[in-house]
């Protein structure tokens, strides 16, 4: 239904957003990535869509990309404890990978 919607609206950043969420629950990342990265060509300050981009990269064990997205949706939102316990997250996991290689 998102879809028909984005057909008919295609300028509503929630859509986006909201549509990338019911793909990270179905775990088509890529899908995921590609509606948060309209939501937020759409508009650049939008802390949904650069949450849902974090989301989608940890589905991918991308995590410097995500930590990248969850610090810009902390740095729109400063008191988002979701986003910040995410971005805690990231960093754990991107430590752990540099501590894997050496």
């Amino acid at each position: 239904m998102y879809t028909q919607a984005i057909q008919a609206d295609p300028l509503n950043t929630a859509l986006y957003t909201n549509r990338s969420l019911c793909h990270i629950k179905m775990e088509t990342h890529g899908l995921a990535i590609a509606d948060a990265a309209t939501a937020i060509e759409l508009d650049p300050k939008c802390v949904k869509a650069y949450y849902r981009l974090g989301s989608a990269y940890m589905g991918l064990g991308k995590y410097k990309d995500a930590r990248t997205n969850y610090r810009k949706a902390c740095q729109l939102k400063p008191n988002d404890r979701d986003a910040a316990l995410r971005l805690k997250e990231c960093d754990k996991q991107v430590k752990r990978e540099a501590f894997e290689k050496v």
